[in-house]
């Protein structure tokens, strides 16, 4: 079998590099890690933290929370000491029907705080979130509209955004998973942020497209190679 590919070295260049663009694509996709369900954030990092301070009720609205969220991130930091003042936080759907009440006790580490929610029996595209600091120490909490990067993008309000920050929110899905396991959520998703004639095949149809390219960039290089 290597004999035909041994006089053909531009196949064999080709068929080699299209194999290990499939074996390096399927070892990053087959990471495990968290996923996001979904989040307010528009920055890489947020920057500056937001006040909450001892007994004071924040609330912001505008979160979308999907049927899959299973926990909601904060990132907290004490106002003295380095561990967490107790939260209470709710989620109110636009109905006005509180569907999570979370109750955080005290002595967290500053830094990411994740807290479990409950099932979600449907998309809430419009909820109310609230965080009542229970505690005697003020609380600063992540900021959605500001970055500590400023190259990054979105490291700016743009025309149009809302000049104050409000507490970043980002919803994540129950453990972890690999991008293969997502892949049929991201599918399904990614039309709420496409026009409207395109569905959930646009993201195989990309896929595959960039599987054909990949094949014809290998296939280009053997090809200059052997003529060089």
């Amino acid at each position: 079998m290597l004999a035909p590919l041994r006089r053909h070295p531009v196949r064999a260049a080709v068929i080699s590099g299209v194999v290990a663009v499939i074996a390096i694509a399927a070892v990053g996709l087959g990471n495990t890690k968290k996923h996001l369900a979904a989040t307010n954030s528009r920055v890489i990092a947020s920057g500056s933290g937001e006040p909450v301070a001892p007994g004071v009720l924040r609330c912001q609205g505008g979160e979308y929370v999907p049927t899959d969220a299973r926990r909601l991130r904060f990132f907290t930091s004490p106002w003295s000491g380095s561990r967490g003042q107790p939260l209470e936080v709710t989620l109110t759907s636009s109905r006005g029907v509180r569907f999570a009440d979370i109750h955080v006790p005290g002595g967290y580490p500053k830094g990411a705080l994740y807290m479990n929610l409950p099932p979600i029996r449907q998309s809430e595209f419009m909820a109310q979130l609230c965080v009542r600091n229970l505690g005697r120490i003020g609380m600063g909490l992540a900021g959605n509209y500001t970055s500590n990067q400023p190259e990054s993008p979105g490291a700016y309000n743009t025309p149009g955004e809302p000049t104050g920050n409000v507490l970043r929110a980002d919803y994540f899905l129950a453990g972890t998973q690999s991008w293969f396991a997502m892949a049929p959520t991201i599918a399904r998703r990614l039309p709420l942020y496409l026009p409207s004639w395109m569905g959930s095949w646009t993201m195989w149809v990309l896929l595959a497209l960039a599987l054909a390219s990949a094949a014809f960039a290998v296939t280009l290089v053997a090809r200059q190679a052997a003529q060089a």
